[in-house]
């Protein structure tokens, strides 16, 4: 190519600079580090790190986009978006509530651990959409995200599925309002899946006798004490020391809707309070079902971390015991249904049995 009438460079003339990178006017290099630093200030507000790389253009970026957010925190009084994986709002979430989950301690873990098996741990939660929620519930519905060893395949039920739903659904809330997280556009309600109508049931009294033999020994107590009262779940489980009077026999609980419930004891009941717990001056306060107060050799007894917590879920026992007894399908609120019937069988009072089950 002919280059006689290309301009030339006269001599000593030096090339043209390159344009300066947006940031790299706060950016250095520290002796002994390979990273590039940021160091800026913003009304008196001094803002420095590390860059976490040794690409000056990667780093400028970052020094860029960190003063362009801080600008508008401290100029604006913008908040930062606040952007979380699903196990970071899954361990924020189990710290700050989730060990008082309604699923229990073992099962609420047990399906965090599950929807991080099938979704991965850093998947973002603005990444969760309706297309990403539908495909943890064909996970849940094949068996995907068992761990191994599991006794069952793992392929979920529709009511399995809607309880996954929930936690998910909590979890998301509690990082949206409490932690000011973004979280992707998806909603619970059209992935609800339709569950069949429950099957009401009682026990006879001879399957109640071999359901309390078959179930470990830390849980008979608390199930007892379900069929002598007729009480939801969470009213004998979390019953508290200083909320039952032996002498009066009564029970001063929180029913349904928050309202004060007075509950009258039985015999039976108050005797088998009295055997739980023979020292008067141990029943003022404090639990009434804690772990250690029977011999128990299950892994929750045998773990001396256990011994004297409360105990909050027994679904896992009473579901082995319930096959054990040959009525595998029984749940834990028929215990309620149970005492209803019985309570018919022996008065044939309905209004009766309507007062003592508090409707």
């Amino acid at each position: 190519m002919d280059n006689e009438h290309a301009p030339r460079r006269a001599a000593g003339a030096r090339r043209k600079a390159a344009p300066p990178l947006a940031g790299e006017e706060w950016l250095a290099k520290r002796t002994g580090s390979g990273f590039w630093h940021y160091d800026f200030s913003i009304e008196g507000h001094r803002l420095r790190g590390s860059c976490g790389t040794g690409d000056k253009a990667d780093a400028a970026r970052l020094a860029q986009a960190l003063y362009d957010r801080e600008w508008r925190r401290i100029k604006l009084g913008e908040k930062p978006a606040v952007h979380l994986t699903l196990e970071e709002a899954f361990t924020g979430w189990w710290k700050d509530r989730g060990q008082h989950g309604k699923y229990g301690v073992t099962g609420q873990r047990y399906q965090l651990a599950r929807i991080l098996r099938i979704l991965g741990g850093t998947t973002a939660l603005t990444d969760l959409d309706n297309a990403t929620v539908a495909r943890l519930l064909r996970g849940l519905r094949d068996g995907e995200g068992v761990t191994e060893g599991h006794e069952t395949s793992g392929k979920a039920s529709a009511s399995t599925c809607n309880r996954y739903l929930s936690t998910l659904n909590t979890v998301c809330t509690w990082a949206r309002e409490i932690q000011a997280a973004e979280v992707g556009p998806w909603a619970m309600k059209p992935h609800m899946q339709v569950e069949p109508p429950p099957k009401d049931r009682f026990l006879l009294h001879e399957e109640a006798r071999t359901l309390i033999d078959a179930i470990a020994p830390h849980a008979r107590a608390p199930i007892a004490l379900a069929l002598l009262t007729g009480l939801r779940r969470n009213n004998w489980l979390l019953l508290d020391w200083q909320n039952v009077s032996l002498d009066m026999r009564r029970a001063l609980l929180i029913g349904k809707g928050n309202k004060p419930l007075g509950v009258s004891l039985s015999p039976p009941a108050v005797a088998l309070l009295e055997r739980l717990q023979p020292d008067p001056d141990k029943r003022r306060a404090g639990p009434v079902f804690v772990y250690g107060a029977v011999p128990c050799e299950c892994p929750h007894c045998a773990s001396p971390a256990n011994i004297g917590r409360p105990i909050r879920d027994i679904r896992r026992s009473f579901k082995t015991a319930a096959r054990r007894a040959d009525v595998p399908n029984l749940r834990i609120h028929d215990l309620r249904h149970s005492f209803a019937a019985w309570l018919l069988e022996a008065t044939g009072d309905l209004r009766m049995v309507g007062d003592a089950l508090h409707h």
